[in-house]
């Protein structure tokens, strides 16, 4: 795609569970913004807590107990009042700093089988609400592929993409994982397959099994969410490594020093040559470590009767006509938050081969930066002449049309992608 300059008119948004990814279109980096209004719980004595919107809750000096609310469940938007009041936040003289939205363009990317009702009620925050002159969604899948071949423009070492431009694109963000096969640059609707395990999941897990063998750990979502990012892995041999954690001591334990809120707000993991001082809280990550990114791979370790994401895209792609499959697996593209364990690709890599033929060839791809590569892409294809056109043609809704064939429209034209 011809890569057009910054177009300050059109906003991209990659509106996720656990965060926004915005921008404008062709710029290379989104700004990241948590997509949730956090609450500290109330002081007493009539004193509310202090509310904090999507970016100040960088400002907070105390993630202790906070109230979260999240505008998005298992990720689809289902609280309207909520996500409006984090874009007010996001078009903010500080954040973006867009004020006039008579003569802008919004661009969001969407889930597949989002429901009809929650596309008609976003169509009508987009432009009843905020009063965007057009609106395009595309598929958010999609748009992580595209964000791949984007990174040749910029890295022309990255890894090379099949001449059929088919992939199978695994997404694995905050609330679930999304196996989606592209062939010739189209989505195989027929053949996505969804595991309803995400990173809220794991952070939920982890604080069960904390609060159960350590500290009560329930209300602090924000610091077990760290936690898990800090110090979990993939494991590439489980029942090898889970022997291993067996002993007291073992190469897979560390300590992780809680926060006082005074030095610091998230803690940290302890260095084998630092002494513990007498005000050190430690918990003690062992065989939590593994156990909690092994439920992407064993779902029934939580009770459920999903497949884990190896045999999930071995499902995807098996649904796929037989022609298509040799480049499907030639081509397994891992994008969102999830992706960011370590091992991870290593272990899709690892248990792919105990469900593929040999004739096939396996090749796993990572972007450079799995959690934007999806904004990337949406990016990139709203700033290009090609996606311009594209997008003028088939995937844009106007405001007249809205106002002329109401949400109908909207849900015609964005179940295209």
């Amino acid at each position: 795609m011809q890569q057009r300059n910054v177009d300050h008119h059109i906003i991209v948004m990659d509106n996720g569970g656990g965060s926004c990814k915005v921008g404008f279109a062709g710029e290379r980096n989104p700004k990241i913004i948590p997509n949730v209004i956090a609450k500290a719980k109330s002081t007493g004595a009539g004193v509310k807590g202090k509310a904090y919107i999507g970016d100040e809750l960088e400002n907070c000096e105390n993630y202790s107990s906070l109230v979260y609310k999240r505008p998005i469940e298992k990720g689809y938007v289902v609280d309207c009042e909520t996500q409006i009041a984090l874009w007010n936040r996001i078009f903010s003289a500080d954040v973006l700093n867009v004020t006039d939205f008579a003569d802008r363009h919004i661009f969001l990317t969407h889930q597949p089988f989002t429901p009809n009702i929650i596309k008609s009620d976003l169509a009508q925050v987009v432009f009843e609400h905020f009063g965007f002159k057009e609106y395009t969604s595309l598929s958010g899948s999609y748009c992580a592929f595209n964000g791949f071949l984007s990174e040749h423009q910029y890295n022309p070492t990255a890894n090379p993409i099949n001449a059929s431009y088919s992939a199978v694109v695994v997404d694995s963000g905050f609330s679930f994982t999304n196996i989606t096969p592209i062939v010739n640059h189209g989505v195989q609707k027929e053949s996505i397959r969804r595991i309803d395990i995400g990173g809220k999941a794991l952070t939920n897990y982890l604080k069960e099994i904390v609060s159960l063998r350590y500290y009560d750990m329930m209300d602090e979502t924000y610091l077990m969410n760290v936690i898990k990012e800090r110090l979990c892995f993939v494991s590439l041999d489980f029942m090898k490594d889970m022997n291993i954690v067996k002993n007291v001591e073992n190469e897979i334990q560390r300590h992780y020093i809680l926060p006082d809120y005074r030095n610091t707000r998230t803690g940290f993991v302890k260095q084998d040559d630092v002494p513990l001082t007498a005000e050190d809280q430690v918990l003690s990550m062992n065989n939590e470590r593994i156990t909690v990114p092994e439920v992407l791979f064993t779902p029934s370790d939580i009770g459920s009767d999903q497949a884990g994401i190896p045999e999930a895209i071995v499902q995807s792609v098996s649904s796929t006509q037989e022609i298509f499959q040799n480049v499907l697996y030639d081509c397994i593209l891992l994008v969102g938050g999830n992706t960011c364990f370590p091992n991870y690709k290593k272990r899709i890599e690892k248990d792919m081969r105990k469900y593929v033929n040999v004739d096939h060839n396996i090749t796993v791809h990572q972007p450079s930066d799995p959690v934007v590569c999806c904004w990337r892409g949406a990016s990139s294809f709203a700033g290009s002449e090609t996606g311009l056109a594209r997008m003028s043609s088939t995937l844009t809704v106007t405001k007249k049309e809205y106002e002329e064939h109401g949400s109908n429209i909207c849900i015609q034209k964005f179940s295209q992608s």
